[in-house]
């Protein structure tokens, strides 16, 4: 088992946008643009969506909305910042049953974090098809001085937002 902060939060440490965990829904969805996807969980497994592709239903036992989206596709998501390095978590996964959840040890850009991702063998032994960024500052500090990925957890399922 893996897991690792995500999703954002407002002052007074409860979510902006949806959290479901343990089929239990706290807080309501978010019309924010920033929180691109969600990663979810039901009973035909983990998922890892666009805003726009989600469908809810009542058999959703884990959620939660984040973003932005680094790669999708197996291709790196254009556009994303080039400034603020922060300390990040992200999840990926190849579609194919293999995910990775990480960290990053400093502070890195989003568009430097989606390079790192979106370039093959760099990160896993396979190709990410689909990687988003759960967590940046803050929250994510408590790592080691190396700009390289650590922390780093592959599964062939992500337990973390599994209730089973």
């Amino acid at each position: 088992m893996a897991g690792v902060n995500g999703g954002f939060f407002h002052p007074d440490r409860q979510p902006c946008e949806l959290v479901i965990s343990k089929g239990q829904r706290i807080n309501r969805f978010g019309t924010a643009k920033f929180p691109s996807g969600k990663i979810y969980s039901d009973e035909r497994g983990i998922h890892l969506v666009r805003r726009g592709r989600f469908h809810d239903h009542p058999h959703i036992t884990a959620l939660l909305q984040t973003g932005p989206y680094l790669v999708e596709n197996a291709r790196p998501v254009r556009g994303l910042s080039t400034a603020d390095p922060r300390r990040r978590t992200f999840v990926a996964t190849d579609w194919r049953g293999h995910w990775v959840i990480g960290a990053t040890p400093s502070g890195l850009t989003l568009a430097e974090l989606e390079a790192i991702l979106a370039f093959p063998d760099d990160l896993t032994p396979w190709r990410v098809d689909r990687a988003i960024n759960l967590d940046g500052g803050s929250s994510s500090e408590p790592l080691g001085e190396s700009r390289r990925l650590v922390g780093v957890s592959h599964a062939t399922r992500a337990n973390s937002l599994s209730s089973r």
